[in-house]
C-alpha cells in the first residue's frame, strides 16, 4: 500500500505469464532485483517516516523507468523488482540499468530539512531456455548480492552458475558441524 506497486504475488504471476509467452512467441524476459543500499541505517537513524518517504519516492522513480515496458513491484522491505518483457537486445537491459542509476542521482526529500541521494544494488537475469520465473527471480537475487558485494550503487548481470554461492553455503555448514562435533580448536 505504501508504494502503490505490485506485491510479490502479483509480480510472480506476471513473471510466470511472461516466461510462458516468451517460450511460445519469442522475445526475452528480464528480471531486475533491486535493493536499497544502507536502507536499515537510513531507517534506524532518520526514523521510519523518512524510510517510508524514501521507499515511496524510489517506487515512483522505478515506475518512471519501466514506463509501460513491464511491471515494477515491491517484494519486501527495501527490495523491489522490475519485469521487462519482449527484450530482444541485451543492450536494452543495460539501458534500463543506466536509467535506474540516473534516476537515483536526484536527491530525495525524506524530512523537512533532510534530503538523501539513494543508491541501489541491482541484479539482472535474462531468460534462457528452460528457465522458470522462479529461476529468473533467484538468478537476479544472486546477481544483486554480487553487485552489493562489489560496492554501493552497482548493477550486475547474472553470469550463470551458483558455484560460488553453493561453495560458501557448504563451507558455512561444514564449519557449523565442526563446531558441534568439537573438531575445531582455537589457538
Amino acid at each position: 500500500q505504501l508504494t502503490g506497486l505490485a506485491n510479490r504475488r502479483l509480480f510472480i504471476d506476471r513473471l510466470d505469464m511472461a516466461v510462458r509467452r516468451s517460450e511460445r512467441y519469442g522475445g526475452g524476459t528480464v528480471v531486475l532485483f533491486i535493493d536499497i543500499d544502507r536502507f536499515k541505517l537510513i531507517n534506524d537513524s532518520l526514523g521510519h517516516q523518512a524510510g517510508d518517504r524514501l521507499l515511496s519516492e524510489i517506487a515512483a522513480r522505478l515506475e518512471d523507468v519501466v514506463d509501460g515496458r513491464g511491471t515494477a513491484a515491491r517484494i519486501g522491505g527495501d527490495e523491489f523488482t522490475l519485469l521487462l518483457e519482449d527484450v530482444d537486445d541485451p543492450a536494452d537491459v543495460h539501458e534500463v540499468a543506466n536509467q535506474l542509476e540516473q534516476a537515483m542521482t536526484m536527491p530525495i526529500q525524506v524530512g523537512p530539512s533532510r534530503t538523501l541521494v539513494a543508491s541501489l544494488s541491482v541484479g539482472i537475469a535474462l531468460s534462457r531456455p528452460g528457465a522458470t520465473g522462479d529461476d529468473l527471480l533467484h538468478d537476479a537475487d544472486l546477481a544483486m548480492y554480487e553487485a552489493k558485494a562489489e560496492g554501493l550503487g552497482r548493477w550486475k548481470e547474472y553470469a550463470g552458475g551458483t558455484a560460488h554461492s553453493l561453495a560458501q553455503l557448504e563451507l558455512e555448514e561444514d564449519l557449523r558441524a565442526a563446531i558441534v562435533n568439537g573438531e575445531i580448536e582455537v589457538f
